[in-house]
């Protein structure tokens, strides 16, 4: 997912087990220069455009990323970022068993915006089997 689409996950049923791991990392966590390399072009292209609208991996590539995430929750040091960046090799070599997950487009939000936004997601998603009024959301927002 790209680094402003708001995510929430929510279990389809409220007795289901469900576990998730997250990777996250700055923009610049390589330095300026890294990126800039020829070599890096697809990587770049992945970050700062195909990812926006956030990615589904299916298929081989899935798999194959299963494996890499699940022995990067557990590696530490330098190791951890190799793992990362063959995480991401993965889903640039795999890109065809990847599809958007959202055909809006990504507006970049202030902080105080994406604050209130955060507020009426969680609101929404603690209360999504009940009825929300409309006075009742814009009054958190």
């Amino acid at each position: 997912m790209g680094s402003n689409l708001p995510h929430v996950f929510q279990k389809s049923d409220k007795d289901l087990f469900v576990c998730g791991v997250v990777v996250q990392f700055l923009e610049d966590f390589w330095g300026s220069q890294f990126l800039q390399l020829p070599e890096c072009n697809q990587l770049k292209e992945l970050l700062f455009k195909q990812s926006l609208s956030g990615l589904k991996v299916s298929g081989k590539t899935n798999l194959k990323l299963r494996l890499l995430v699940n022995q990067l929750e557990n590696t530490h040091n330098f190791k951890r970022i190799a793992l990362l960046c063959e995480c991401l090799h993965t889903i640039i070599n795999g890109f065809k068993d990847c599809t958007p997950l959202s055909s809006q487009e990504v507006i970049l939000l202030n902080t105080k915006d994406k604050y209130r936004i955060d507020k009426v997601l969680s609101f929404t998603m603690e209360n999504f089997k009940g009825s929300i009024r409309l006075e009742e959301i814009a009054s958190i927002a």
